[in-house]
């Protein structure tokens, strides 16, 4: 758990709030003394993304913040001929 101050937290908000996105809880204090708290979202979450979040949280993988977005399986036609991409553009002319 990290303890910052305010005007620290000013300074590097951006950085803070990445370590709250990775697991971590940072209090907020003025003067020595804690006022406030960030600490990571609680999401309602299904087993897998549960299990994910607490290795994050552990330092065992990282995320890099991004949507996650599988590539789409490309087809291979087998044979001779054109495409079917081919055949409507043809269709169009």
């Amino acid at each position: 758990m990290a303890e910052v101050s305010i005007r620290e937290l000013k300074n590097n908000l951006t950085k803070y709030v990445r370590r709250a996105e990775n697991g971590e809880r940072v209090t907020i204090t003025r003067r020595g003394k804690p006022v406030a708290s960030i600490e990571p979202r609680e999401e309602s979450q299904n087993e897998v993304d549960a299990a994910l979040w607490k290795m994050v949280r552990e330092g065992k993988m990282s995320w890099s913040g991004k949507k996650f977005s599988p590539k789409m399986p490309t087809v291979r036609l087998k044979g001779e001929g054109p495409t079917a991409s081919e055949m409507i553009i043809e269709d169009r002319e």
